[in-house]
């Protein structure tokens, strides 16, 4: 069960790269298994536990239109772009107070689903800007219906024509070289968290090591120093008490599937193209290689190629879905395709950038 954190006079340390806006509240503490997000018909999971990595950074990259860059990074469609290496951030992140930090972990998914946050039952009717955007199966704005009787219904429970789904540009990003921006789905137990905003510090561990003290994975140990900044668009009763499932393109369609059939024509079987259900492509990747050989750290880089051109296959070709493949790429280049990676968090105020997505 998640525990309330209730902050007062607390200082959001964060670093130049960040905004303030937004309001407080807290979530739970405790790692538990790696779950989802739950829209109001059901509940999202995201990426599970995925098995181990390795270590060194790859070089080359597989190019989102088919060529191969030199050293790593991703053409995009139309010629743009998919990864471009942020400049240093202004300041270095401030240390964080002790007083109020929880420990937690990061999942990952992407179910296309219309996001619960969306339905006005999730929602404080007194904080009606809580809620979070949806879109069209074409991935259009929609507007939201105020009534709970006839609002549309999400994509991942009907083909409806009105039906909605997660925006496209919800992906993450990264403003900075050490901080990052993104969406997440919370435990739906404890205070609303619908709008609310939550720094994640890592501190280059993974959750899989406390099953296995053995384990390495070099794509946590990358994020060491690095922060991310979330805002909560997803509850589910599936998500454990201290673990953010982090919106991440090719992170997993759990078990709500129908959603992306829909909406990007792809058959849920086709694991080849969309990854595992649980943990996507990171997950496939390390069953490609083997979990022997992904547990050691000089495989790494076979692992962030392996991704990189998953990324590619699947949103590389269409110019519509460039914002996927942005996200999927800085899951790879910035988060360093890590494994459920653990660290310290808290609410803080929302950047009003990341507000203004939401």
């Amino acid at each position: 069960m998640i525990r309330s954190l209730f902050l007062a006079g607390f200082a959001l340390s964060i670093t130049a790269c960040a905004a303030a806006g937004g309001d407080t509240n807290a979530l739970g503490t405790a790692a538990t298994p790696g779950a989802g997000s739950t829209p109001a018909s059901g509940a999202v999971p995201g990426a599970g536990n995925t098995p181990g990595t390795g270590a060194t950074t790859g070089v080359g990259g597989t190019a989102a239109t088919g060529s191969v860059p030199g050293t790593g990074g991703a053409v995009g469609v139309g010629g743009a772009a998919a990864w471009v290496p942020p400049a240093a951030c202004t300041t270095p992140p401030a240390p964080v107070a002790p007083v109020g930090q929880q420990h937690g972990f990061g999942s990952r998914y992407w179910d296309c689903c219309k996001p619960s946050c969306s339905w006005t039952e999730k929602v404080d009717a007194k904080l009606p800007t809580n809620r979070t955007r949806a879109c069209s199966i074409g991935n259009a704005p929609a507007v939201l219906d105020v009534n709970k009787y006839t609002e549309a219904p999400s994509g991942c429970g009907t083909d409806a024509a009105n039906a909605l789904y997660t925006c496209y540009d919800m992906n993450p990003w990264a403003p900075c070289a050490t901080l990052s921006y993104g969406f997440a789905a919370v435990p739906a137990a404890g205070p609303p968290s619908c709008g609310k905003c939550f720094q994640l510090d890592f501190d280059g561990k993974s959750r899989e090591q406390q099953n296995n003290p053995k384990y390495v994975d070099v794509g946590s140990q990358g994020l060491l120093g690095k922060t991310m900044i979330v805002l909560a668009t997803n509850t589910g009763g599936d998500v454990g008490s201290g673990q953010f499932d982090l919106m991440i393109p090719g992170g997993g369609l759990g078990i709500y599937k129908d959603g992306c059939k829909r909406q990007w024509k792809v058959e849920p079987t086709n694991t080849a193209l969309l990854g595992k259900d649980m943990g996507g492509f990171r997950a496939l990747c390390d069953e490609k290689l083997g979990w022997d050989a992904s547990q050691k750290p000089e495989n790494h880089g076979q692992i962030l190629a392996c991704v990189r051109g998953m990324c590619s296959a699947l949103f590389g070709a269409d110019p519509a879905k460039a914002d996927l493949l942005k996200g999927c790429m800085w899951y790879v280049e910035w988060f360093g395709a890590a494994n459920n990676p653990t660290f310290n968090y808290k609410e803080v105020l929302c950047p009003a950038e990341l507000k203004a997505k939401y």
